[in-house]
């Protein structure tokens, strides 16, 4: 051990030193604060995805521009396009049929909602986290479990667009 002549000082020795008092009180880099900042971050990374996804149907008026993870998703219209980017082949009639419906309707939105959420499921091999209700029946949907479905989307659409060749690439 060194000698120190401050006497206020601790003296100096090889045993860790304990988290707490490693910390500064108050500090503004707090864990919480981390944390905060990570899922923030996470949340305008993966809505900046779903712009660049809907950009060309948000351009042509189809879809307003997503401002959150909630009541942009209600009326299931940003999932069909989202999944209509992915393959249009999975929706081939979602301009002339489904898109033609009375959109104010909330029985509209059901619809449209279980048809992506299957399609989900059955073409994308997303699990279904959400039921229409989830988001129809409430006028502000959860955002944190829209936030978390869309995030599966993101997963299988970015993986297949990584896998995509560049001549084919949408």
């Amino acid at each position: 051990m060194e000698l120190n002549n401050n006497k206020s000082a601790a003296p100096t020795s090889n045993a860790p030193v304990p988290l707490a008092s490693s910390r500064k009180i108050n500090s503004q880099n707090s864990i919480t604060d981390k944390h905060t900042s990570t899922s923030a971050e996470a949340k305008v990374a993966l809505l900046y995805w779903v712009r660049i996804q809907l950009e060309d149907y948000i351009a042509a008026n189809l879809i307003p521009s997503i401002q959150d993870f909630s009541r942009s998703w209600r009326t299931g219209v940003a999932f069909c396009l989202l999944i209509h980017r992915h393959n249009p082949a999975y929706i081939p009639d979602l301009f002339n049929t489904h898109l033609a419906m009375d959109l104010t309707e909330k029985n509209t939105w059901h619809q449209l909602l279980r048809l992506a959420f299957d399609l989900g499921t059955n073409k994308m091999g997303i699990q279904a986290y959400l039921e229409p209700e989830d988001l129809v029946d409430v006028d502000y949907p959860h955002e944190p479990s829209v936030m978390m479905y869309v995030s599966e989307y993101y997963k299988v659409m970015s993986k297949f667009q990584k896998e995509e060749p560049t001549n084919l690439k949408r």
